[in-house]
């Protein structure tokens, strides 16, 4: 897996042919693409497409307006409302507790989970 340090702003898009780890955080409008695993440490707040189904993205604080693993998609209901909605709800109702969490594929659609010991064990 590459490393990229630092905070990928609205616009911008980062594109690996491997796993990428971020240390940083990834806002609304940015995109990450990669043919392997992503993980962010940080929050995931814009996109991630990985090409293959057998990999996995995580973050500290999942809250994404896209996913796409594989053929699989997943997009929140804030980014179908528009941009703004979405930036404007979160600051109003951020949850007490941020969790860590992973997206994956199981049973043709794309899980989100709170990353726990049983997860990491099971995968």
């Amino acid at each position: 897996a590459q490393f990229y340090r630092g905070t990928l702003r609205r616009g911008q898009m980062l594109e690996t042919e491997s796993g990428i780890i971020i240390l940083g955080d990834v806002e609304a409008g940015a995109s990450v693409i990669s043919t392997g695993s992503i993980v962010v440490l940080g929050a995931l707040r814009g996109n991630a497409y990985i090409s293959g189904k057998e990999h996995y993205i995580a973050a500290l604080e999942m809250t994404p307006q896209k996913l796409k693993i594989g053929d699989f998609k997943y997009q929140t209901e804030d980014k179908q409302r528009g941009p703004l909605y979405g930036l404007l709800y979160r600051r109003r109702s951020l949850p007490a507790k941020i969790q860590p969490q992973m997206a994956y594929v199981e049973n043709n659609s794309i899980i989100l989970k709170p990353i726990t010991n049983e997860l990491l064990n099971a995968r």
